[in-house]
């Protein structure tokens, strides 16, 4: 063959430099114009780059004749393929239309992001409250929207901050290592066939990792598995097989049997299980389906309380929990409306009076209604001065069966009551019963 034809044969075999799936059927034609491809299957050649081959291999027609020497399997494969950025581009569009008016807004004040802003504003008056993970953008956000419109409540989702409130306490050196040797434990495991077929003979064929909603509730529901299956851990390493697998004599074997054998470990384990429980039961309350704003604010006290008796009072071990544990809800799960949900929540105020003397939640019921109420003095001065009292007292509407009944129901469905327009207290009532 020439040096001419050489080099043909060369350039008609480079491919670009990409990952992209359409060059297992494309080669270029010229290194110099990389739009320019052909059909490794049929010899077509046309213009597009992979764009055009993916629709070629595909069948889709409109733009390019299709290739007659494609499989089903690789028609299906490109168009899967290409159809893949609409797919994405179709449900990022769902995603900003499912927050409303709330687009991109950075946290500097120039002329664009005014006029974002003003975007937000046409729709104020039919938004009440806003849903949004933690996201620094959306916490600049946040401030802006508040001064463009002030009735509208900006709340942190709740399973995103009960889960980041998790992972901080799961990173405290009580509960760190034993949730990395457990870790380290089940991959070595589930690393060989061996050890896997193993393990599962004692444990009659019953896995110990254990999928959960999030990363650390798994860890959580892994650590309840391993402690539940104890013994057939420790007989397994007891057993003649244990000691004739070869895998077993490794380094990491041998971290594994010390950390199986290792009666500080299992009692490690039965700690984070205790600590963590309540945790997982309140980021469960709060991913399930449900309305939970009446008593997010109540539950997380209940769950300081329940992590006081694992802990057996010991101030500094609880002090450095929920410490941990108030670093991530902090502005973020004990806002003016969960304080208010919480005040007006029968099962919890009218079981507990010194709800109405305690001066934080107290401050955010009456932040709350004027927020709620902006502007209107006449309905904030009713719903403090008139219906609050009446609440407390459990006179009017507020003594009703349909109220009283929610006194032994943190989650009731208050919002079902008949409302009046005589009593303002009770529209931020049903409002928070049906908050996220």
């Amino acid at each position: 063959m020439s040096a001419s034809g050489t080099s043909e044969v060369a350039s008609y075999k480079r491919k670009r430099n990409s990952d992209d799936m359409a060059w297992e059927f494309a080669v270029l034609i010229d290194p110099d114009d990389l739009q320019r491809v052909k059909c490794i299957l049929c010899g077509k050649e046309m213009s597009g780059g992979v764009t055009r081959m993916k629709q070629h291999i595909a069948g889709i027609k409109g733009t390019v004749t299709s290739c007659l020497q494609a499989t089903l399997d690789q028609k299906a494969r490109c168009k899967v393929a290409h159809e893949a950025p609409k797919k994405r581009k179709k449900e990022k569009q769902k995603q900003e239309e499912e927050v409303g008016a709330l687009v991109t807004i950075e946290a500097n004040e120039n002329e664009d992001d005014q006029e974002e802003l003003n975007e937000v504003g046409k729709g104020a008056e039919n938004v009440v409250q806003i849903v949004m993970d933690n996201a620094s953008n959306n916490m600049g956000a946040k401030a802006m929207l508040k001064s463009k419109s002030p009735k509208i409540f900006w709340t942190s989702c709740a399973t995103h901050t009960i889960n980041l409130m998790v992972e901080a306490i799961g990173k405290l050196k009580q509960f760190a290592p034993t949730i990395t040797k457990a870790k380290e434990m089940t991959c070595f495991l589930y690393a060989h066939h061996a050890t896997l077929a193993l393990m599962r003979h004692h444990t009659k064929k019953r896995d110990i990792v254990r999928p959960g909603v999030t990363r650390f509730a798994s860890a959580f529901l892994t650590l309840q598995s391993l402690a539940a299956k104890r013994k057939q851990l420790t007989d397994m390493c007891c057993s003649p097989t244990w000691e004739d697998c070869k895998h077993t004599r490794t380094k990491k074997g041998k971290v594994a049997h010390a950390t199986i054998m290792s009666r500080a470990f299992w009692k490690n384990v039965s700690l984070c299980i205790k600590v963590f429980e309540p945790l997982v039961k309140l980021l469960r309350l709060a991913d399930s389906d449900g309305q939970f704003m009446a008593s997010m604010y109540g539950q997380i006290i209940e769950t300081k309380k329940a992590i006081m008796l694992v802990v057996e009072s010991l101030e500094k071990d609880y002090k450095v929990i929920t410490t941990a544990m108030e670093s991530k809800m902090n502005g973020r799960l004990d806002t003016i409306l969960h304080m208010a949900a919480y005040a007006l929540n029968p099962y919890y105020s009218y079981t507990t009076a010194s709800i109405f003397t305690d001066v934080e939640v107290m401050s955010g019921l009456m932040e709350a209604i004027e927020q709620f109420y902006h502007g209107d003095d006449d309905k904030q001065d009713k719903a403090l001065n008139t219906d609050l009292p009446k609440f407390k007292k459990k006179e009017g509407m507020f003594g009703k069966v349909a109220a009283t009944r929610a006194i032994t129901n943190q989650n009731y469905n208050v919002g079902k009551l008949v409302l009046n327009d005589n009593f303002a207290i009770l529209h931020l009532w049903k409002f928070w019963d049906g908050a996220l």
